[in-house]
């Protein structure tokens, strides 16, 4: 079985289903279709409920070849890195790809010699497009 990473779908009306967590069915009725959608299982397994042929399905996998641009935009909204904050004795929470610093992120590479390629490349990838589109996250 292949890891998960990221578990969610996209619907017509540009509604993101996320499962996080293995029993977590998250549904839609979407406005455009008036069909309903679902998604469940978390990174544990990926469940999707209702005609996805619609959808975009978003999963992302640790082994998948590469991060597909058009999506990285969803991507870097759902993905989350656990903290402590910068002492590292700061109350645990959980922040989104696009609302950590540059230099946390600089950091993960540095410090974090576990991380598989494919959540490194997420990383890269946001680097990347703060480098490209001037922005930078203190």
């Amino acid at each position: 079985m292949k890891q998960i990473i990221i578990n969610a779908i996209v619907t017509p009306d540009e509604t993101v289903l996320v499962s996080e967590n293995r029993h977590d069915f998250k549904t839609h009725e979407d406005t455009k279709t008036k069909k309903r959608y679902g998604v469940d299982g978390g990174t544990e397994y990926c469940r999707m409920i209702g005609d996805i042929t619609d959808c975009k399905d978003i999963t992302l996998y640790i082994d998948d070849d590469e991060i597909v641009d058009e999506y990285f935009k969803y991507y870097r909204n759902i993905f989350k890195w656990g903290t402590y904050g910068k002492s590292g004795k700061e109350k645990y929470k959980q922040v989104k790809l696009k609302d950590m610093s540059n230099s946390h992120i600089k950091n993960i590479f540095e410090t974090q010699k576990h991380l598989s390629n494919k959540v490194l490349k997420l990383f890269q990838k946001e680097l990347k497009y703060r480098d490209d589109n001037k922005v930078i996250i203190l």
